[in-house]
């Protein structure tokens, strides 16, 4: 249309190293296309030459996977990132291509985490399990275990029960475990967080059920 590419279409880069296929709306990518680069590939949605809306970005070298929202080229809304080889991940919300809102993590060394986040880390209200059994439930700030909380250990006894500055017990409340069950409603079940909770099948591009999770995620900002 007036001299753009309108419709469906293909287009390669003149170095060969890149190649979109799917629609275009007066010369920009617009709607749903895949885009194949050296190192990945992506395939959903997008807008005005950016990739917004639902989509899959997998990277072929390293197996990693990510499967949700995106706008305006960054990872934003609910969504699912896993590493190659399943040993990392993290489902939940998204902002500017970060972690931020709430999801459920687990790492390579065997955290799990289910809680608040802000910009990756763990901010907020959250419960984090430890490879060594024991919980720590409570409050966190920029990834550390920060205000009021509760740590209890694998076979069940109380470790250390009231306030934490940056990962380190500070004084003692006695009354935080009922404080917190009865003020903060804590779920039952949010002391049975388990790594099988996030292992969810992949599936294909389309619809909105079956991903399986995993990686920590990078931020990606792209600016095409």
């Amino acid at each position: 249309v007036d001299g753009y590419e309108h419709g469906a279409g293909t287009f390669t880069e003149a170095n060969q190293r890149s190649k979109y296929r799917g629609e275009f709306q007066r010369g920009a990518r617009h709607g749903h296309g895949v885009q194949i680069w050296e190192t990945k590939t992506y395939d959903g949605q997008w807008k005005n030459n950016r990739v917004h809306g639902r989509g899959e970005l997998s990277w072929r070298v390293t197996g990693a996977l990510y499967k949700g929202l995106f706008e305006n080229g960054g990872y934003h809304g609910h969504g699912c990132f896993q590493s190659g080889d399943g040993k990392e991940g993290y489902i939940g919300q998204w902002k500017e291509g970060a972690k931020h809102g709430v999801g459920k993590q687990y790492w390579r060394d065997g955290r799990v985490y289910e809680g608040s986040f802000e910009r990756n880390n763990p901010h907020g209200f959250g419960c984090m399990a430890f490879p060594s059994g024991s919980l720590y439930t409570g409050n966190w700030k920029h990834g550390m275990r920060s205000g009021q909380g509760i740590e209890i250990e694998a076979g069940g006894n109380l470790l250390f029960c009231g306030l934490w500055h940056e990962n380190v017990p500070q004084k003692a409340n006695t009354t935080l475990l009922q404080q917190i069950a009865d003020d903060m409603s804590i779920p039952s079940q949010q002391y049975e967080i388990r790594k099988d909770t996030l292992d969810i099948k992949r599936s294909s591009s389309s619809g909105d059920s079956g991903f399986r999770t995993g990686h920590d995620a990078e931020s990606i900002f792209w600016d095409y």
